[in-house]
Formats: C-alpha cells, sequence, structure tokens
C-alpha cells in the first residue's frame, strides 16, 4: 500500500475546510441578506436532558386557519404531514410582531415569507413547523426566559430570506431588550 503525496492530504484537508465553511456561510446567509422579523412567540419547555439547556418554542404562527390558504380547495387531502407550505407575513408595525397574510403551496414571488412544513390540519386549522422551535442558551438564561414568558412579552427576532430562516434571538416586547445570553 502506498502512502499518499503531501501535495493530496493538502488537497483533502483544504476541501473539508472549504466545505465547514460553505456549510457555515448557507446557515449564516439569512441574518446577512434578510429581513429582520419580529414573532410572538408561546413557551413550551425549557429544558431537554439529551440536549442540553434550551426554551423550546411555539409561535402564533404555529397554528393558523385553513381560510388563509390561498386558492382554497374544498379537498385539502394532499396535504399531509410534511408537505412543504409558505406563509407570507406582513408588518404590524415599528417593534411588534408581524402578522400572517397567506399560506399558499406554492413559494411567493415577493415579500417576507416562511418555508414550513404541515404537521397536521384538525378541522379548520393547518399546524405549522417552521425550525425555529428551539433556543439554546446556559442554565440561567432558560431559567430568566421562563420568567418573561410568564409576562407574555418576548419574541422572536428570527431574519427571512427567500423562505430561509434563522431564530437570531428573544427579545423583550415593549423595550426590544435583549435576551441572548
Amino acid at each position: 500500500m502506498s502512502t499518499p503525496s503531501p501535495k493530496k492530504i493538502v488537497i483533502a484537508g483544504a476541501f473539508q475546510i472549504l466545505c465547514l465553511i460553505a456549510m457555515i456561510a448557507w446557515a449564516a446567509l439569512p441574518v446577512l441578506t434578510g429581513t429582520e422579523v419580529l414573532l410572538q412567540t408561546r413557551p413550551v419547555d425549557p429544558r431537554d436532558l439529551f440536549r442540553g439547556n434550551y426554551v423550546a418554542l411555539s409561535y402564533e404562527i404555529n397554528r393558523l386557519p385553513l381560510e388563509l390558504l390561498e386558492n382554497a380547495e374544498t379537498d385539502l387531502s394532499h396535504i399531509t404531514q410534511g408537505t412543504p407550505v409558505f406563509v407570507r407575513l406582513l408588518p404590524s408595525g415599528k417593534d411588534q410582531p408581524w402578522k400572517v397574510d397567506r399560506i399558499s403551496l406554492k413559494p411567493f414571488s415577493s415579500g417576507v415569507f416562511l418555508r414550513g412544513k404541515a404537521r397536521y390540519y384538525p378541522s379548520d386549522m393547518i399546524d405549522i413547523e417552521y425550525g425555529l422551535e428551539a433556543f439554546y442558551c446556559p442554565l440561567e438564561k432558560a431559567k430568566s426566559l421562563e420568567r418573561d414568558f410568564a409576562s407574555g412579552n418576548l419574541l422572536g427576532q428570527i431574519f427571512i430570506a427567500n423562505g430561509r430562516s434563522r431564530l437570531n434571538d428573544l427579545v423583550k416586547w415593549k423595550s426590544r431588550e435583549s435576551a441572548s445570553p
């Protein structure tokens, strides 16, 4: 068995580093190029023994009426768990949570919209998961956030670019003070 040349080792190492840089850049793209959106949060669970300290979140936009579905059909059997859905958001004022305008099964051509996946739709509502449902933080911060959630004044600061989103921070609604660690 022959030993690989130093040139091949350097090329393999450089390729791996470039792949890591590309993954980081792809994850940071919504923050760098996206629109800042504030969404009203609802607490779910502050800690998990396997994943550490984090705040599990739910948003008002996780459960939406089916009447917001664009070109709503009477037969919705084609919407199953995991079906991609797109939710267009509209601002409701400075430092206020954004509101849902429409839901579509296709990406919107303009405006600020989130890409999510349908979980299920009992009766006239649809539950949507966006991948923004966890905020990781130290234990002390998780406990502090629990108290802030009790008052109902925390918003998720989210950056959105072409449906891709990233939860950047949790902020207090009235004063917009940062809640990040």
